[in-house]
């Protein structure tokens, strides 16, 4: 493809960020809680360039191999940041962060950027709407996720590519922007009774119901960032979001495969960031509550009246509450058909 389409990956990020919000507000707003691909086609269908060039789907060993002191930069850089910038934010452990000095695994890379290291995240595609279908079999929703799954995903048109294949730039993207729901950011906190959660440094999750399947991933899928005093005072575990954190992450990640000709991966990247934008224009993802006044969501709290604050997380103030541990495998549970997510 042509170098001029991609100029420094900062500027790219940033524009489709910004086209990303214009067209959230366009669509359905129950799209991004269950199906980010088809929130981000009216996006793509809009710049043809995208439609029609291709990019070479490339393993992510292969790039990890070619740009492990960039990533081990990288990474340092969006640490500093973090940890100079978002409220709460839980520094990576030192044995986790991504050194030159060890083998540049995929499984070093996953813990390096805190995400769930059972996935598979193999080369495929979501087909576009308007793309025909390839005279071979189809992935089952479960090679790509360890999750029951819903309605939207068992719909959906899912294809293995092999390396170097070509897929249109829009079918990264969208394929990429959906990919955090399946499973990425779930099991990540030390209560969670996963081995890689005991090790990331999250500490217990903070909020969430934790009978629901995608329950962990929450406070990396929303953004509480402009909570008033008094629910700041009365819940201060709602202040430990991350979608901030995780958008910066692969914004960067982004950059540097661009700048480094991995476009496929630079894609992909990006795609991954537009997930957590699109949830931050959704109601329940940045307000606990919409909808409700402070005293009255507080209130309810307190009595124990308010589902919908159980399932956000809210909970009355008990001294002696103990988090449930959620089974040790995730796969153990299984969500309703087309269950909402975050």
């Amino acid at each position: 493809m042509k170098r001029t389409l991609i100029r420094p990956a900062r500027t790219t990020l940033n524009q489709a960020i910004a086209a990303a919000f214009l067209s959230v507000a366009l669509v359905c707003p129950v799209w991004a809680w269950s199906d980010h691909a088809s929130l981000v086609w009216p996006l793509l269908r809009s710049q043809p360039e995208l439609i029609h060039q291709t990019v070479a789907a490339v393993p992510l060993e292969a790039f990890l191999i070619a740009e492990q002191e960039g990533i081990a930069r990288t990474l340092a850089a969006v640490e500093s940041w973090s940890v100079a910038t978002i409220e709460h934010y839980p520094p990576t452990p030192e044995d986790l962060r991504w050194e030159t000095g060890y083998a540049p695994t995929a499984e070093r890379f996953f813990a390096a950027i805190r995400i769930n290291p059972m996935l598979p995240y193999r080369l495929y595609v979501d087909l576009s709407p308007e793309r025909a279908q390839p005279e071979r079999a189809p992935l089952a929703w479960s090679e790509l996720s360890f999750l029951g799954g819903g309605t939207s995903q068992l719909d959906a048109r899912y294809w293995a590519l092999a390396p170097g294949e070509p897929v249109s730039i829009a079918e990264v993207i969208a394929s990429a922007n959906d990919e955090p729901d399946f499973g990425m950011d779930i099991g990540l906190f030390e209560d969670n009774g996963t081995r890689f959660g005991q090790r990331y440094g999250f500490g217990i999750q903070p909020f969430g119901n934790p009978n629901l399947e995608y329950s962990s991933q929450a406070p990396f899928h929303m953004g509480f960032y402009h909570l008033d005093w008094l629910t700041r005072t009365a819940q201060p575990s709602l202040l430990r979001t991350y979608p901030l954190w995780r958008i910066a992450l692969f914004g960067e990640l982004a950059e540097l495969a661009f700048s480094t000709g991995h476009d496929y991966w630079g894609w992909r990247f990006l795609g991954w960031g537009l997930h957590y934008v699109g949830d931050l224009t959704q109601p329940y993802h940045a307000i606990p509550l919409p909808g409700v006044g402070t005293v009255d969501a507080l209130w309810s709290v307190v009595q124990g009246q308010d589902r919908r604050a159980g399932a956000v997380g809210l909970q009355p103030p008990r001294r002696d509450r103990v988090l449930p541990v959620p089974a040790a495998d995730p796969r153990a549970r299984s969500p309703a058909s087309g269950q909402r997510r975050c």
